[in-house]
C-alpha cells in the first residue's frame, strides 16, 4: 500500500501538535495547537489553550520571598511600606462572558420591585411600566419615540392602540430577558406587533419558526400574512415553497381560494416544478371549474402563462382543443394556434419563440442522499463558513448556504434530515443552536441549550438531539441535554458517569455511546472509557473500553458495529452483542478531530489532524469486505473541527 503522504492532500499548520511520540501509558504527547480564548478562535480540546484548559497560558503571579536588607520577597509577603508597582510578564485582557445577561437580568428585577421605571405603556387601560433605556435598545421604534430628534418633550405614558395588553407585555419580557414563547394561535399577532414596533428579533424568530413550518397546506397563507406584514424575505420564502410543490399544493384545500393574480404569479415562474405542461393545465382549469361565472373572464390571461407548445400532441387535440371552456372563448384561440404551429412545423421553431416555448428551469426533481461538509478550522485557525456537499459518483463539491459563525469548537449532528450545530466558543462558551433546512437551504437559530459548552459532542436518536460532556469555560461536563425539535425546548437527562470534553459520540441499538474524552488538559488525562445511555431508564453503564485512550477521535455507526477512527490513523469496531473491540485496518491519513458518518450504506471519514504539522484534506471510504481503505475525494479546503453529515436533498435535472 502507497504511504500516506503520497495519497493524502496536505496543507502545512503549525508544528505543536503530534501524535506519533509515544509515551507512558501508551498515551500520545498532545501538544496544543490551539489559541487563548482572550485572543482568537479555539482550535480542539486540550490541544486548545483555553485560559481555563491550561493554566500555563494565563500571566500568573508567582510567590516570592522578600528579605529586609536586600528588599527581596520572602514567603510570599511584604510590608505595606514596601508595597510598590506589580510587574505583570505580559497584558492580560480580562473578557466575562455573562457580564451582558447578568447586567440584564438586574435590570429585570429592579423592573419586578419597581426601581428606576421612567416609562408606562399604557394598553386597554392596562399598565406596563419599565426602563426606557431597555425598551429603546430591543425596539427601534420606541427610540425613535422616546429619544425624537427635534428635542421632543420626552413621554412618561405612552398610549398602545396597535396591539393587545398580552402581545405587548410578551415584548417587554422579551426586552429583560431575551426569551419569548412563540404559539401557533398568537405567531400572527406576534409578527405584526413586532414588525410595527420593530423588534427586529422577535420578528426573525417568528419568521423562522413560520419557514420551518412551510407545508403544502400552509405556504399559501403564509405568504399572504408575510406580503401584508412587508416581510420580503419570508414572502420569497414561501413563494419559492409553493412553486417547488406546485403539484401538492395545487391538490390543497387553499388552491381555489387564490387569487387570479396569485395562480398567475405561481403559473408564470420559470422555476415551477412540474413533471409536465399538462400538470399546470389541469391546475388552472380546476380553479377556473371552482367559480366559472366569475373566473371564466380570466382564462386568457391565465392561458397565457402556460406552455402549451410543451404538452403531448394528443393532449392538445384530445384534451385542449375539445375543452368547452376552451372552445367558447375566442382570446384563447391565438394560444392554441401557436401551439399547433410550433408542433407541426419544426422547422420554422427558431422562428416562434416565445415565453410559451421555453421549457421550464426545473421539469424533475430528484431527491439524492448526499454528503455536508459544515465549517471547521483552516490552516490558519480561523472558522471555516463554507458548507458544501458531495453527490457521488461527483467528485465535485457544490455550496450550501453558509454557516456565518464566530465560535468553534461547535457539534454537529442531523435529525430527522435537518442538520444542527450546537454550542462552541469565541472568548465565552456559546449556548446557541442552529439549524439547516435542506428544503429552504437556509441556517435558522432555534432555542438555546441550557448551557454554553464548546468541545462536546452530540448525536441524533429517534427524533431528538442528545448534546454531552464539553467545557463551559471553567470546568469540564458530565451533563446531558436533550432537544424536541417539535416543540424547541431543551432538558437536562441523567449527566454521564464522567466530566468529559472532546469525547465522540454515536447513536447505535437506541442508545447513545460516549467514547474516550478528556478529563483534564495532561496527556494522561485522556480516557479509553466507553459508557452508554438508555434513554428508556435514563441511566448510563460501561462498556467494553477502548484499546488504547483517544480524545477527539471519530465514531460512526454501520450496520450496528461502531467505528472509530483515532490517533496514529488507527481504527478499531466494536461489537455491541459481543461487547468486544476489534482492531482493523489503518486508514491511509489521520482524521484526529475530523468527522465520520454513513452514507448510502458505506462508513466514510473527511479532514482532521494528520501527524504533527498537516491537516488532512481527504475523504476516504471504507471496504467492510476487504478491510482497507480507499480516498474517493478532496475537501474544498483542508479543515479540521468541522462537521460531516449524510442528509437527504433535492436535486434538480435540468431540460
Amino acid at each position: 500500500m502507497a504511504t500516506s503522504t503520497t495519497l493524502i492532500k496536505q496543507e502545512k499548520i503549525d508544528d505543536d501538535y503530534d501524535d506519533s511520540v509515544p509515551c507512558a501509558n501508551s498515551n500520545v504527547t498532545y501538544a496544543r495547537y490551539g489559541t487563548p480564548m482572550t485572543s482568537s478562535p479555539t482550535g480542539v480540546d486540550s490541544t486548545t489553550t483555553l485560559a481555563s484548559e491550561n493554566q500555563e497560558m494565563v500571566p500568573q503571579l508567582k510567590r516570592m520571598r522578600y528579605d529586609q536588607d536586600s528588599k527581596t520577597f520572602q514567603n510570599g509577603h511584604r510590608n505595606s511600606s514596601d508595597v510598590g508597582p506589580i510587574c505583570l510578564p505580559s497584558d492580560y485582557h480580562h473578557y466575562e462572558g455573562n457580564h451582558a445577561s447578568n447586567m440584564l437580568a438586574s435590570l429585570n428585577a429592579m423592573r419586578m420591585l419597581e426601581q428606576f421605571l421612567d416609562v408606562v405603556l399604557v394598553i386597554d387601560g392596562k399598565e406596563i411600566p419599565c426602563h426606557k433605556v431597555v425598551l429603546c435598545s430591543a425596539s427601534k421604534y420606541f427610540a425613535d419615540l422616546l429619544f425624537p430628534g427635534d428635542g421632543n418633550r420626552f413621554q412618561q405614558r405612552i398610549h398602545i392602540t396597535e396591539t393587545s395588553f398580552e402581545i405587548m407585555t410578551q415584548l417587554v419580557e422579551f426586552s429583560y430577558t431575551s426569551r419569548i414563547l412563540i404559539t401557533g394561535h398568537c405567531i400572527e399577532q406576534l409578527l405584526s406587533a413586532a414588525n410595527f414596533f420593530q423588534f427586529t428579533s422577535v420578528c426573525n424568530a417568528c419568521e423562522s419558526v413560520l419557514k420551518q413550518r412551510l407545508s403544502p397546506a400552509t405556504s399559501i397563507a403564509i405568504k399572504r400574512f408575510a406580503t401584508r406584514q412587508g416581510c420580503r424575505e419570508l414572502a420569497e420564502c414561501a413563494n419559492n415553497f409553493a412553486t417547488e410543490h406546485f403539484v401538492e399544493i395545487s391538490a390543497s384545500e387553499d388552491f381555489p381560494d387564490l387569487t387570479v393574480k396569485e395562480l398567475i404569479s405561481l403559473v408564470a415562474s420559470p422555476s415551477l416544478n412540474v413533471e409536465s405542461e399538462e400538470k399546470v393545465y389541469e391546475a388552472v382549469m380546476t380553479w377556473v371549474r371552482y367559480d366559472v361565472t366569475s373566473r371564466q373572464q380570466h382564462l386568457a390571461k391565465v392561458l397565457e402563462h402556460i406552455r402549451l407548445p410543451l404538452v403531448r400532441p394528443e393532449y392538445l387535440l384530445d384534451v385542449v382543443q375539445t375543452d368547452l371552456l376552451i372552445k367558447e372563448n375566442k382570446e384563447c384561440e391565438k394560444f392554441l394556434d401557436e401551439a399547433r404551429r410550433f408542433q407541426l412545423l419544426v422547422d420554422q421553431r427558431p422562428l416562434m419563440q416565445s415565453c410559451r416555448t421555453q421549457p421550464r428551469l426545473t421539469y424533475n426533481r430528484q431527491r439524492s442522499e448526499v454528503l455536508v461538509v459544515v465549517g471547521g478550522l483552516n490552516k490558519d485557525k480561523m472558522p471555516v463558513a463554507d458548507c458544501v456537499y458531495f453527490n457521488f459518483p461527483e467528485s465535485c463539491t457544490k455550496n450550501l448556504a453558509p454557516l456565518q459563525l464566530n465560535q468553534t469548537a461547535y457539534s454537529v449532528a442531523t435529525v430527522n434530515n435537518n442538520i444542527f450545530v450546537t454550542g462552541g466558543a469565541f472568548h465565552s462558551p456559546y449556548k446557541e443552536v442552529w439549524i439547516y433546512i435542506p428544503s429552504l437551504n437556509t441556517w435558522q437559530q432555534v432555542a438555546p441549550m441550557l448551557e454554553g459548552r464548546y468541545l462536546h459532542a452530540s448525536a441524533g436518536l429517534d427524533t431528538c438531539l442528545y448534546v454531552v460532556g464539553g467545557h463551559n469555560g471553567s470546568a469540564r461536563l458530565r451533563s446531558v441535554e436533550k432537544y424536541n425539535p417539535d416543540s424547541n425546548t431543551w432538558k437536562c437527562v441523567e449527566p454521564m458517569l464522567k466530566d468529559l470534553s472532546s469525547p465522540c459520540v454515536v447513536a447505535c441499538d437506541n442508545m447513545i455511546f460516549v467514547i474516550g474524552g478528556a478529563k483534564g488538559p495532561s496527556p494522561t488525562d485522556i480516557v479509553c472509557d466507553v459508557q452508554f445511555y438508555n434513554p428508556k431508564c435514563n441511566t448510563w453503564r460501561l462498556a467494553a473500553p477502548l484499546p488504547q485512550p483517544e480524545r477527539g477521535a471519530v465514531a460512526a455507526n454501520l450496520n450496528g458495529t461502531i467505528y472509530v477512527m483515532g490517533q496514529q490513523r488507527s481504527v478499531t469496531a466494536y461489537n455491541r452483542q459481543s461487547n468486544v473491540w476489534m482492531s482493523l485496518r489503518n486508514s491511509h491519513g489521520g482524521h484526529l478531530h475530523g468527522a465520520a458518518t454513513v452514507h448510502k450504506g458505506k462508513l466514510y471519514v473527511a479532514g482532521g489532524l494528520h501527524g504533527n504539522s498537516f491537516i488532512n484534506g481527504t475523504v476516504e471510504v471504507y471496504d467492510q469486505l476487504n478491510d482497507t481503505w480507499q480516498v474517493v475525494s478532496t475537501l474544498h479546503v483542508p479543515v479540521y473541527a468541522q462537521g460531516f453529515v449524510s442528509i437527504f436533498k433535492d436535486t434538480v435535472t435540468r431540460s
